[in-house]
């Protein structure tokens, strides 16, 4: 089991801005303000990843080599900042939510001929089949809408 640190500065917390403008008084006289830049999130914490690796390789004859390899990584609590209807006023906070699952398997070929006693000839191949899913996404409509002209569907 392991994990990814790359959380940004404070995204746990409601961080204060500047620049955000307001009146004061009769004469709506405009002062500059603070507020805060974000809804804070004390429960965020790092994403965590499982992984099991299975291969072998195997020599046959004197001149192939073959290989199989098979993962399975599910990463847990991955971050990502859900939407909140713009009467907030403030930017979402980051959120774990996510569960996403990855899937390969991986097939070489080798082979090595000798064309002569100084000169020898090698050829590989290969092939990938990699799937990726979105298990969990935390919320019921499977999708997370962006600033688009519409969703991204990922279940």
């Amino acid at each position: 089991m392991n994990g990814s640190d790359a959380a940004g500065s404070l995204e746990f917390a409601s961080t204060i801005v500047g620049g955000r403008n307001y009146t004061l008084g009769d004469n709506e006289v405009q002062r500059n303000g603070t507020t805060p830049a974000q809804v804070a999130n004390p429960d965020l914490r790092w994403e965590s990843v499982a992984q099991l690796n299975v291969g072998f390789e195997m020599r046959l004859y004197d001149n192939w080599t073959i290989g199989l390899d098979a993962y399975d990584r599910m990463t847990r609590d991955m971050k990502i900042r859900p939407p909140l209807p713009d009467y907030i006023g403030n930017d979402a906070p980051t959120a774990n939510i996510d569960l996403f699952q990855t899937e390969a398997l991986m097939l070489s070929l080798v082979t090595i001929t000798a064309v002569s006693k100084d000169f020898n000839f090698k050829m590989s191949g290969n092939f990938s089949y990699v799937r990726n899913e979105i298990l969990v996404l935390g919320n019921e409509s499977g999708f997370i809408s962006g600033s688009g002209w519409s969703p991204q569907r990922t279940a």
